[in-house]
């Protein structure tokens, strides 16, 4: 009888399976169930262990180690993106899904500022069908505790909340970009600062309210304010008086708009001409390899006649680092002359050499043995070389010093891969990877050592069962480029896996790293190498998603072509576009076949970084999701064109300027001695500053693959882009590391951790048993074994090259003065501006920049400054007591 009883219920049990296996029998997350005994105020309690419907669902969305697949899953129901971050003025986006649900949905956003809400939005959400949610951020809006608020409610006659979740959200006051442009880095007293405000916003353009600005003296003593100034199309030009006996020091320029502050240093200084003057001209920066350290030594009059008297020339050094200075004895060593006297002449030592030159006729050039040095270090790189000068002048009985610094570099060859090492691929999908060789400070190798280079790269496939070696590929460098080579990686063509895809994808399932090696041979024989690790990016399903671009160099009003491709089915993908930690542009697309490809227009919001996310959710919860940084031109869109023709006035006294550009649109010039443009002190607009600085909105993401050319010319450095793929080893640090929130009842899978974050400890991303404190990164010595903890890191003091570039030689009248065509124009109905300006009599190589702002195509500058060199045919000049 009791067996009888048991097949009853057991076949009732199984005559209530629903016919589609693939139907939730579970209500979604948090939705009222009226037989449900735990329930508080008709909603399901999450927190309450004892519900035996607990599940993953309601735990945290991350699958550890403690999750057990279960024959029973849940269906995801819902899947919103949001970004972290929010800024005055925004408009804060969201992207929502829902997946599953069997009646319609509202789905309501609000953010709030310390328990007040500031925004908010809503919009009826049908299954299947992404939506957007705007809400417009208050231009005033002030530091506080932000949080993000969503919700889904049911439309049905019983109502009900589908999903709530609220999190923390990140404020930043910054929500434009302002530079400041000063015609000079140094001034003495008495001079007129003149200097540009240019605020821009997030869509490179003008930025149209009034600003506040304020001269701040070094104590931060207000000297002068500009209130609610008006601007020329953004603009803000204006100046200010120094008196004769100012505050010396570090000057501040102080620019407030809607709340966000930009300051702006410049130095004033003491200075008094002398009767003469002493310049002592050389290179900033030389190779331990060179023969000699070399320069031209001129004194001069202030009518620019030169000195007649005696010199005494001295070198010291001494180590760029400040440890290794501590430890190190300061060397002086004199030049000697070897000066050959007439018959006549009475020397001092007939048979030794003396450290004066007796007879200088103004100007001397030295060569410096490089081999001298190292009898007293014993290696000189990072060293710091110091000439000085020292002209007595026997009319006038004057003795006047002037020096020169140098800073001396390894010139051995160096290569390294972009993006640093490690970093993370998926084995089932092609990647590229970029190679690149210069010195060792950044600059660039010589013609001699890039014509022949080669490059080959060797590669191991690091596996469950092993290792394996791939064969050897020989490297072409880049058309554009010739210190930069590109290699591709497709580990299913490289293994012979096309023709079968079982074994491919049992295969590629089992790689769980790589180790990429490049060896180069320059033109001159020298040998470099480098090595990249490889971590794949880890799925419990192994499912993975990867979007790549074939767009060589995006610019503004072009379109970015995106391709997806995936190693298992799917129907539809989702898409976001973000710039600037804000979320652009979402939508969904169709999965043909294991490619996609579409296209996205580029606006001027989207320059000049702009990051692709793709990601699906799955049928029982699983997402897999990938990202892609690209550089986007979009300053050369506003083009325009600046002549300096000197072939009206023969004499070279005057020249003419010819500005073409759109009608309306406000051009700035302004010119300055090479001398002093050769500091690179940053009272110029470069390319590379404006980019870097647009580029970076203080979020905490992946950034493009960049390297910064130096130029030991003086001319201002140069910076290359190329894509970058996520670092994020899963999926839940993909999302992280590009600065979004999810809100979902899927799984997003975390590789587990043991590192304790609340007391500053970073987990390595290989996965070793091993953590490292936050404040140790970057800071040179490996703690992680995989180089976590140094990579991305930025070489070099940037800081400490500027202060090296502004103080490496003393100060004489012409630097001061020498400043011309300082001017604001707006550009007339035909296009074009035309004046005559005069050029200042003195000889100087000027630098002249520019940087134009249009009412329709926003912010432009010129890539390179020109060059014109001010010397007249012949002059004379008159003196008399």
């Amino acid at each position: 009888m009791w067996r009888l009883a048991v097949f009853l219920v057991l076949s009732g049990a199984w005559g209530q399976v629903p016919d589609d296996p693939y139907t939730s029998t579970r209500a979604p997350w948090g939705r009222y169930d009226q037989n449900d005994p735990q329930g508080v105020f008709g909603y399901r309690n999450p927190y309450d262990r004892q519900d035996p419907s607990y599940d993953r669902d309601q735990s945290p969305g991350l699958r550890g180690p403690g999750f057990t697949d279960n024959i029973i899953f849940k269906e995801a129901t819902y899947f919103v993106v949001a970004s972290k971050m929010c800024r005055p003025g925004q408009i804060y986006r969201l992207a929502v899904d829902v997946l599953r649900s069997s009646l319609p949905m509202t789905v309501r956003a609000t953010i709030q500022r310390n328990g007040v809400e500031i925004a908010a939005d809503h919009k009826e959400v049908k299954e299947g069908i992404p939506e957007n949610l705007m809400l417009r951020m208050p231009p005033t809006s002030i530091p506080g505790d932000y949080k993000l608020r969503v919700e889904g409610l049911y439309n049905g006659l019983t109502g009900g909340q589908a999903f709530l979740n609220e999190t923390r959200l990140t404020f930043t006051q910054r929500s434009m970009t302002i530079f400041i442009q000063l015609d000079k880095p140094v001034y003495m007293q008495g001079q007129t600062v003149r200097f540009r405000a240019i605020p821009i916003n997030t869509e490179l353009k003008a930025f149209n309210d009034p600003v506040d600005v304020y001269m701040l003296d070094p104590h931060r003593r207000i000297m002068r304010r500009w209130l609610s100034r008006q601007s020329n199309l953004g603009t803000v030009s204006l100046s200010y008086q120094l008196s004769d006996q100012p505050v010396f020091g570090d000057w501040i320029i102080q620019i407030i708009a809607q709340g966000q502050v930009e300051e702006k240093m410049f130095v004033v200084e003491e200075y008094y001409q002398t009767r003469f003057e002493v310049n002592v001209t050389m290179p900033a920066f030389f190779f331990d390899t060179d023969p000699f350290i070399h320069g031209i030594i001129q004194a001069n009059y202030t009518s620019g006649a030169p000195v007649r008297g005696n010199l005494t020339l001295k070198a010291s050094y001494r180590p760029i680092d400040r440890y290794r200075a501590q430890n190190t004895v300061f060397q002086e060593q004199y030049f000697n002359f070897n000066e050959y006297y007439p018959a006549w002449f009475k020397t001092v030592d007939r048979y030794g050499s003396s450290p004066v030159m007796r007879f200088f006729n103004g100007t001397y050039r030295f060569e410096y043995p490089m081999a001298e040095l190292l009898a007293y270090s014993p290696t000189l790189d990072g060293m710091e070389v110091t000439i000085t000068a020292t002209v007595g002048e026997r009319f006038l009985d004057e003795v006047i010093v002037g020096y020169s610094t140098a800073r001396i570099y390894n010139s051995s060859v160096r290569v390294h891969f972009f993006g640093g090492s490690p970093q993370v691929f998926k084995p089932a999908m092609a990647f590229d990877l970029h190679i690149l060789s210069s010195f060792h400070d950044g600059s660039i190798l010589r013609d001699s050592q890039l014509r022949g280079a080669q490059m080959e790269v060797k590669a191991d496939i690091e596996t469950r069962n092993g290792r394996r070696q791939l064969d050897t590929q020989y490297l072409r460098a880049s058309d554009e480029n010739p210190s930069i080579w590109h290699v591709k990686i497709d580990l299913r063509k490289q293994l012979n896996l096309l023709d079968d895809p079982r074994r491919a994808q049992q295969e590629l399932n089992g790689i769980t790293g790589m180790r990429v090696y490049a060896y180069l041979i320059d033109g001159e024989g020298h040998r470099a190498q480098a090595e990249l690790k490889l971590l794949a990016h880890e799925s419990p399903d192994q499912k993975h998603i990867k979007v790549s671009t074939s767009t060589k160099n995006a610019k503004v009003g072009e379109y970015l072509v995106l391709h997806v491709q995936t190693n298992f089915y799917i129907e539809t993908f989702n898409y976001l576009i973000m710039s600037k930690g804000t979320i652009i542009l979402s939508g969904q697309d169709i999965m043909e076949h294991n490619i996609r490809t579409f296209s996205i227009p580029l606006g001027p919001e989207m320059a000049p970084v702009v990051t692709a996310v793709v990601y699906h959710t799955g049928r029982y919860g699983e997402v897999v999701a990938d990202s892609l940084t690209i550089p986007v031109n979009g300053i050369s869109r506003n083009n325009f064109t600046v002549f300096i023709n000197n072939k009206k006035a023969r004499t070279g006294e005057r020249v003419e300027v010819a500005i073409y550009g759109e009608p309306g649109a406000y051009v700035a010039l302004s010119g300055i001695d090479r001398a002093f443009y050769s500091m690179q002190a940053g009272n110029e607009l470069t390319y590379a500053n404006v980019i870097s600085k647009m580029a970076y909105f203080g979020e905490e993401t992946n950034g493009t693959h960049s390297h910064s050319w130096v130029f030991h010319g003086g001319d201002p450095d140069e910076v290359v882009h190329f894509p970058s793929s996520t670092f994020g080893v899963d999926v839940n640090r993909t999302f992280e590391y590009i600065g979004l929130l999810v809100f979902t009842d899927a799984s997003i899978y975390r590789k587990p951790d043991t590192c304790n974050r609340t007391q500053g400890y970073v987990e390595c991303i290989s996965g070793a048993i091993r953590c490292y404190r936050f404040d140790k990164k970057c800071d040179g010595i490996l703690d992680c074994e995989d180089g976590t903890d140094e990579a991305r890191c930025i070489l070099g003091n940037a800081t400490d090259l500027s202060l090296f570039r502004k103080n490496r030689f003393n100060r004489i009248q012409r630097q001061y003065e020498n400043v011309w065509l300082w001017k604001d124009i707006n550009i007339g109905p035909h296009g074009r501006h035309i004046f005559n300006i005069d050029v200042p009599r003195r000889p100087v190589h000027w630098m002249v920049t520019a940087f134009s702002m249009s009412p329709s195509r926003g912010f432009g500058m010129l890539p390179k400054a020109l060059e014109y060199t001010g010397v007249l045919p012949f002059f004379i000049n008159v003196e008399m007591p």
